[in-house]
């Protein structure tokens, strides 16, 4: 991280968290398995099987923490809110909520 604040041309770091879910021909709800590389080439109309939910959060490097032990908290506070929205989605679905009925927030 103190490498990207020397180069001139990062501004920001983005937190992506990406979450797969496949419906079953038995209706079953598969979350965080994703696709084979083989089935996202192969698979015809493959937003029919998959949905994927994607969240990005961009953070200015100039409001990140400076010292390393406060950036290690900090990332680690990170890795806890992306397994909270993961563990958040997986039991919305799991309760019956459309995927697209999904959001950070709800």
């Amino acid at each position: 991280m103190q490498k990207l604040r020397s180069a001139p041309h990062v501004k920001a770091v983005c937190d992506v968290t990406i979450a797969y879910a496949r419906l079953t021909p038995h209706g079953m709800v598969l979350f965080q398995r994703p696709p084979r590389f083989s089935e996202t080439v192969l698979t015809p109309r493959l937003d029919e099987r998959w949905k994927f939910f994607v969240h990005v959060e961009r953070y200015p490097l100039s409001e990140l923490p400076e010292t390393d032990e406060a950036l290690a908290l900090w990332l680690e506070d990170r890795w806890l809110d992306k397994g909270q929205r993961l563990e958040g989605l997986r039991q919305r679905l799991a309760k019956g909520f459309l995927w697209t009925d999904m959001s950070p927030s709800s």
